[in-house]
This record gives structure tokens, sequence and C-alpha cells, in this order.
């Protein structure tokens, strides 16, 4: 080491300190990225990874190899299968034994770039077999294994897990959770997520400390079953589920299960049925965030479904009626209702509220019949949920294909968003808010003038091969000039279709300077180049 290297002050740290930055720097757990893709990492991931620091900063100089080298918790929390994948038996064998006899997290991505090398898949095979007991933290990305392989793992003693998260291409698999850990309770077990099917059964008090339940495929329970089995994970906080339930009986005597500390529900690919049923009756804390959509891939059709589908708003009524959303801010909003694509979502941008639907077979069922009441009442769900929050929102994101009857519960929500500057929108809304305007003049809600404070507008083209009415948002310019509410820009936005004429664009540009705004066209939304068209040449 130089002498200029020799005089720099973290080399001389407290060793305290320095073992508290080396701790930090080597919890692979809170670098795990779930999902990874199964090219697995890149250089920067794999330089940056804890069990790379730890590696390189053990060889830093003599005071940092000691101190690291003599502090077994700092190799075995940094274990990554991907690095080790990358070494040979010798180095994988030393990390190991440097892990001692302490608790170890195991993180990383199984993938055939893994799984192909021979002596990885035995290295694997011997240190799962041999460390399974120690095991705190168990987070993997697995594209190779299949169900089985997991299984006979599973059903081992697991004393010491905290977290079991295995991800990735493993399909569904029925397990009994008498099997699971051998019928024994893992004594801290804080967080599962498994591609397996599991019952609750109370015999098997490991559920009662969970705190975060992932993927919980629940398509062998009954509605009432399921919810019985909730009362006995009263600690939970996240609780995600997958699926649609196989029966929706609920029983009369069945009350709603209070889970004070869930903070979040994910509800994912399933039907409206399971999601109608968990919204009524789960009752969370006060400030759960929500995410669920109906991308169940069975759609079944049944009559039950059909008939109840329109059950959706009162359902999301009970469940925002638990909330306190008043101190959240949703500072970018966005809200589809494109009946012509079948398509409902909103969502706040952050994954605290992101509700879709767009189950087409069931939404446009009873010949399209079920839509205008389901937006009119999913809009008054929202409208006693979360006038709070979108009080605050400054960018809005906004499709609204058809106005729904009875109206009053859209518009009314659409009237508590006073301070948006910027409408990012499409030529068909902003038609359907000049109607609104219009029809309300002089109905129950008065005059409106929706949205006072937008004095951006960007103009999209959601309605994808369809000609852009540019007479409609000529017509909203206009008309905020005229009530004193002026639009200072407008741009139009095209994801990869031209959605004007070279002469649109020059109309475009008059009626700005005529009105005063700036005008923008993001390239490739005009038919033909107009990159080196000045003013002067229109």
């Amino acid at each position: 080491m130089t002498p200029v290297a020799r005089s720099l002050p973290f080399l001389h740290l407290n060793e305290d300190i320095l073992f508290y930055i080396f701790s930090l720097n080597a919890n692979s757990a809170d670098s795990f990225i779930p999902g990874r893709p199964r090219l697995g990492m890149s250089s920067l991931d794999r330089a940056s990874a804890p069990l790379t620091v730890t590696r390189k900063s053990s060889q830093v100089c003599h005071k940092w190899r000691r101190l690291i080298l003599s502090s077994p918790t700092l190799w075995a929390n940094s274990l990554d299968l991907e690095l080790l994948a990358g070494g040979n038996d010798n180095w994988r064998n030393e990390v190991v034994k440097r892990t001692g006899n302490c608790l170890l997290t195991v993180v990383g991505t199984i993938s055939r770039i893994v799984s192909d090398k021979e002596c990885m898949r035995d290295f694997l095979e011997v240190f799962l077999d041999e460390n399974w007991a120690r095991i705190r933290r168990l987070l993997i990305n697995d594209y190779f294994y299949d169900a089985a392989d997991w299984e006979e793992l599973l059903q081992r003693p697991a004393p010491n897990l905290e977290q079991l998260c295995i991800q990735g291409d493993v399909p569904f698999e029925d397990m009994d959770d008498g099997i699971l850990f051998s019928g024994t309770s893992p004594r801290a077990l804080r967080e599962v997520q498994l591609r397996f099917r599991l019952t609750v059964d109370p015999a098997h008090p490991w559920y009662n400390n969970l705190r975060h339940f992932h993927d919980l495929c629940v398509d062998k329970f009954t509605a009432s079953q399921f919810l019985r089995g909730l009362k006995l994970l009263p600690h939970l906080e996240t609780l995600g589920i997958t699926n649609t339930f196989f029966h929706y009986e609920v029983d009369q005597s069945l009350i709603p299960v209070q889970i004070p500390n869930l903070s979040r529900l994910s509800i994912t690919e399933s039907n409206v049925m399971t999601i109608i049923l968990l919204l009524k009756y789960i009752v969370p804390g006060p400030h759960c965030s929500l995410i669920f959509n109906d991308w169940d891939e069975s759609r079944d059709l049944s009559s039950d479904i059909v008939t109840n589908f329109l059950d959706i708003g009162a359902a999301l009524s009970t469940f925002l009626r638990h909330q306190s959303y008043q101190h959240r801010t949703f500072p970018n909003f966005h809200y589809y209702e494109m009946s012509d694509h079948g398509h409902f979502n909103i969502h706040d941008g952050r994954q605290f509220l992101d509700i879709t639907l767009e189950d087409i077979k069931t939404i446009l069922s009873n010949n399209g019949n079920n839509w205008p009441g389901f937006v009119a009442q999913v809009n008054a769900a929202l409208l006693s949920g979360l006038v709070d929050p979108i009080s605050t929102t400054t960018k809005l994101h906004l499709a609204v294909h058809q106005l729904p009857s009875p109206s009053d519960s859209m518009l009314s929500f659409l009237n508590h968003f006073k301070n948006v500057n910027t409408l990012e929108t499409d030529a068909k809304t902003l038609q359907i808010i000049r109607e609104a305007e219009q029809i309300h003049q002089e109905g129950n809600l008065g005059s409106l003038n929706l949205f006072p404070s937008v004095c951006n507008i960007v103009v999209h083209d959601w309605q994808r091969y369809e000609p852009l009415d540019s007479q409609e948002i000529y017509q909203f310019v206009r008309s905020r000039k005229d009530h004193a509410m002026p639009i200072k820009k407008v741009s139009f936005e095209s994801r990869d279709i031209s959605i004007m004429s070279v002469e649109e664009a020059a109309s475009w540009r008059a009626l700005a300077s005529e009105l005063d705004f700036e005008v923008e066209f993001e390239s490739g939304a005009i038919h033909d180049d107009l990159a080196n068209i000045s003013d002067s040449d229109i």
C-alpha cells in the first residue's frame, strides 16, 4: 500500500464502526431482486453484490482482512448462488467454510446458466443437504428445478428459517402443510412465498407467527374455509392472494376477519367473485394498500359471476370504509375507463392503489349493459374513500371513453381534482368532459368546470388506429380560454404511429399563436418530418 493510501482516514476507523459498515455491505437479503431475469446478473450487479464487496474488502489491507476473515456472520449473510457458480470448487468450499456455524442467508437466481455446470449442481445438492437446518433466509428465483426438487427439501425440519421465498416458473403443486417442515414449527418464520397449494391448518402453529404471505393460492378453498383460515394469521402485514375460490359459498355465521396490522393486500389472477368476497370480509389496518386484477386464466363465465358482477362497487366501498387515507398523497393519478376495450384501471403509480378489471367476457356480458352500472358503482366507492388523496394530485392521466349512467358519481369524483396542472388524455376523453359539463349545467351538480388548474395538456393516441379528432381538442382549448382558464402548452405524443398530418400540425401552430400557448409534437406524431419546418415556413 502506498504512503498516500495508508493516510486515508477511513482506513483508521474504529473496528466497531468498520464492522458495522461491513455488516451493511454484506446483507444479501436487502440486495435480492425478486423475479430477476433468467439471464441473471449484469456485470454491474456482480461488482456491487454483497459477496463481491465482502471479498474485495477483505483484500484492502491486513487490518480489514483480519477483521473480515474473523467474522463468519459477514460471509453467512452474503451467500449468492450466482456468484458462487462463477467460481471453482475450491472457492465455493472456502466461502462456505468462512461462514463457520452461523445461520445462513442464501439468495440467487437458479437458471440453466447456473445449473448446466455439473460441478455447480453437485455443489448445490451437497450444500443444501448439509446446511438446510441452519438456513435463516432462502430467497430464490428458480427457473430450473421443478416442484419435486423443492418438495423433498421442504419436508425437512427448518428450525431457524425466517424467510422462505421461492419464485419463478414452478407451477402450483399440491402440498400437505402437515408434511411441510415435517410438521414442526420454525421458531421465527415470518415470510413465506411458495408456488405450492397449501391448506391453513390450526394444527400447524407456524402460521400464527407469519407477517408476510405471498402467492397464497386459494383454488383448493371454499370462500368460508379460506376466510376462517385467515383468522389463524392475526399478525399479517402483507397478504398476496392468487387464483380463485372453487366455491363462493360463505357461511351465514361468518363475520369479517380482523387483520389489524395488514398494510398491503394483493389479489391477482382472480375472478371478480373472489375479489368481491375478499374485499367484503377482510378488515385490514387503516392504511392498507390495495392491488387487485381479474386476470383469471380460466375465464369461467358462470352465472354467479355475471349476476354478482355489479357487487364489486359495494365491496370496494366496504373495504375503503375501513381506511384512513387523509394523509396519503397521490401526486400522480391514473384513471382509465375504456369501454371500447373492456378495460378499467386506476392506480397511483406507486403501487399503493392499483385496481384492474379487464375480463372482457365478464365486463361486456349481458350485451354490455353491465358496464355503465359497474363504472358508476366503482366511482361512488372511490368518491367515498379517496377524496383527500386526489385533492393533492397535480398530474392526472385520464381516459374516459363512455360516460356511465348515472354519471353523477364519475363527475363528482373528477370534480375533486382541483389542483391538477397537467392532464394526460386523449381526444375522446376531452369530448366526454365537454359533453358532461354541458349536460350538468343545470343538473344536481350545478355548473361544472372540471380541472380548473390545468394549464398543460398531453394528447395521447389511446384510441389507436383511429383518426385524431382535432376539433375536440380545439374546442377544449378555446373553452378554457373563454372561461379564463387558459392552456399554456399542448403536447402531442404517439407511441409508434403518426396521429396527424403536416397540415393539421400547421393549423395547431396557428391556433397556438392566436391563443398564446405553446404546442409541441413528439417525434413520430406527424405523418411527415416536421423537424425542419420553422414557424416562418407555415
